[in-house]
Formats: structure tokens, C-alpha cells, sequence
């Protein structure tokens, strides 16, 4: 078989990446796959090395966590030659919370290795922003979020960054940086907020404590948000959730652990392949750990069908 092309961010997961390298070099030699595989020295050689192997190989394993993926499929998409096909992507999770790979399926690199021997795989859909000043869309493969999911992603890192070794080895760490950020962004304000939502064709202002737009189910490490939504159907699932406080929006978490909370008051859901958001106010959006700051309005669609990925049969 041909060889495929394995890139690493070894900054993912806090260097959980890296350490696994040798682990996940063993099981593709075990599993008979041939591979070259380079480590990044920053994002930027990241988006550099994914441009210059897209036409070398036809398959790309993205080694990192959600934010790798979406940088690495952002380049080969935005560089996509009707000439060539794009290359198959294969995902192995060794970041903080691992949404996309556990919304396909791929938990272990042992199942991604027998996906590739199979050549089994399925074309993903895609989401996409656009927004004022930016000359091309960016991509989300998991999710797009406001509110929480931003203030907290930011007071986690501020967080890890002062306790770096409780980060690394005891993932504890995050989940107590996590309810911390909740509480620090009540207290401040910066939640709830309000924004007009446009989607088929109607308009309103909703407010919320966390707007999520969802290509696949799972956000925030694990919570299965909506179980309906899919990255293969060609739609959007947006849940607007309206918690007031830390302590109900602790509740809320553990409505979606049991699996109750789409019926709760708190949450609204709509869905559709098409949705604008706009605000008088700035606003910052988190797209799979990417935080992009200072909005006032963007677009956000799906492209169906655009990602051809590698997921168990």
C-alpha cells in the first residue's frame, strides 16, 4: 500500500502529542502501514506542512486535537486544485477534549489503522463563518460557540499556564480550571449575553449563557450535546442555553450527562443548513479552541459533504 503522511502538533493536549509519538509510530509499523511523519515547530510550519503534502500523498493523518484538525483541514481545503483530488484525512485525538474524534467514532489509533487498511471512509460536512474583513471562510469540523465557550476556554488557559504540572499529568486539573471559569464568568458579567439570530428566513434575539452551533454531538470534552446532530447531514444544529448562574448551569451539565436536557426550559434548538448572528455589542466566537475576537456580525453554513475522512465501518 502507499504511503500516508502523519503530521504532529506536538503542543496539543500540553505535549500529550509528542509523548505518544513513539506509541502511535508502533502501532502503524505493527499494523503494516507504511508512513512519513513530521512534527510541527508551530502553526504556521503546521499550515505550511499541510500545503506541501496535500499533493504528495492521499492521505494525511492529523496527529493533535480539535484545533489541529480544523487548521490542517482548512489549508488542504482552501487549496483545493480541480486537478487533484484532496487528500483523505484521518484523525488520532491527543488533545484536551477529542469532540471530533469521538463524534466519528475513532477512539483508539489501533481503529484508525484498520479504518486506513480498509479503506473505509465517508464524506464529512463541513461548517463554515464568514465575517467582516476576512478574505476567506474558516472552517469549524466540531463546533462554533459564544458566551461560556469562549470565557471559559480563555480563564482555562490562563489557568494551565499557571499550573502546568497539575495540567500535565492529571486531567483534573482542566475540569477544576473548567468550573472555575463558569463561576469567573458570572461574576464578571460576561455572561449572559444577547444576539439577534437569523435562520430560514426568520430573525430573533436570544439570549444565553452559551450558543453553540454544532456540525457533530459532542462539545466541551465529551458532553453529548445534541445526540441528533451528525456531521453527515448537510445541517447545522444551533442550541441556544439560558442558564442564569453557576449553580444551574452545573445542573445543566448533569442534565446532559443523564441525557434529559433537551427538554429542559433552559435550552432551545433549532436547526438549518443557514444562520447569521449579528450584535451591537462586540462579541468573541470559539471555533473547535480557536477564539476569534471583536465581532459585530457573521455568517455561519455548512458545506456538505466536503471532507473525505476516515471513520469505522
Amino acid at each position: 500500500m502507499e504511503k500516508v503522511v502523519i503530521l504532529l502538533n506536538p503542543s496539543s493536549g500540553r505535549g500529550r502529542s509528542i509523548r505518544r509519538k513513539r506509541k502511535i509510530e508502533k502501532i502503524f509499523r505493527a499494523k503494516g502501514i507504511p508512513y512519513d511523519l513530521f512534527v510541527s515547530e508551530s502553526e504556521g510550519d503546521l499550515r505550511k506542512m499541510s500545503v506541501e503534502v496535500m499533493y504528495q500523498y492521499k492521505d494525511i493523518i492529523a496527529v493533535g486535537g480539535d484545533t489541529t484538525f480544523n487548521i490542517i483541514a482548512s489549508e488542504i481545503m482552501n487549496q483545493k486544485n480541480p486537478v487533484y483530488p484532496l487528500p483523505r484525512l484521518g484523525l488520532i485525538g491527543t488533545g484536551s477534549a477529542n469532540d471530533i474524534c469521538r463524534a466519528l467514532g475513532i477512539n483508539r489509533t489501533e481503529v484508525l489503522c484498520d479504518c486506513i487498511l480498509q479503506a473505509h471512509t465517508r464524506k464529512m460536512d463541513v461548517g463554515t463563518i464568514r465575517f467582516d474583513g476576512n478574505r476567506r471562510n474558516m472552517i469549524f469540523l466540531g463546533s462554533m460557540s459564544a458566551g461560556l465557550g469562549t470565557a471559559v476556554n480563555r480563564y482555562i488557559e490562563k489557568f494551565g499556564e499557571k499550573h502546568k504540572y497539575l495540567f500535565r499529568y492529571n486531567l483534573s486539573g482542566q475540569v477544576l480550571a473548567g468550573g472555575l471559569g463558569i463561576v469567573n464568568a458570572f461574576s464578571k458579567n460576561l455572561v449572559p449575553m444577547s444576539l439577534t439570530l437569523t435562520h430560514n428566513g426568520y430573525e430573533q434575539t436570544i439570549s444565553f449563557s452559551l450558543l453553540v452551533f454544532l456540525n457533530t454531538n459532542y462539545y466541551a470534552n465529551g458532553l453529548n450535546l445534541n445526540p441528533g446532530a451528525s456531521a453527515f447531514d448537510g445541517q447545522i444544529d444551533c442550541l441556544a442555553i439560558n442558564t442564569t448562574s453557576p449553580l444551574t448551569t452545573f445542573q445543566f451539565k448533569r442534565w446532559v450527562k443523564k441525557g434529559t436536557h433537551l427538554k429542559k426550559k433552559e435550552i432551545q434548538k433549532i436547526r438549518s443548513d443557514r444562520f447569521s448572528i449579528s450584535s451591537t455589542d462586540k462579541f468573541d466566537i470559539q471555533l473547535d479552541g480557536e477564539i476569534i475576537t471583536n465581532l459585530d456580525n457573521c455568517d455561519i453554513s455548512v458545506l456538505p459533504n466536503a471532507l473525505d475522512v476516515y471513520v469505522p465501518g
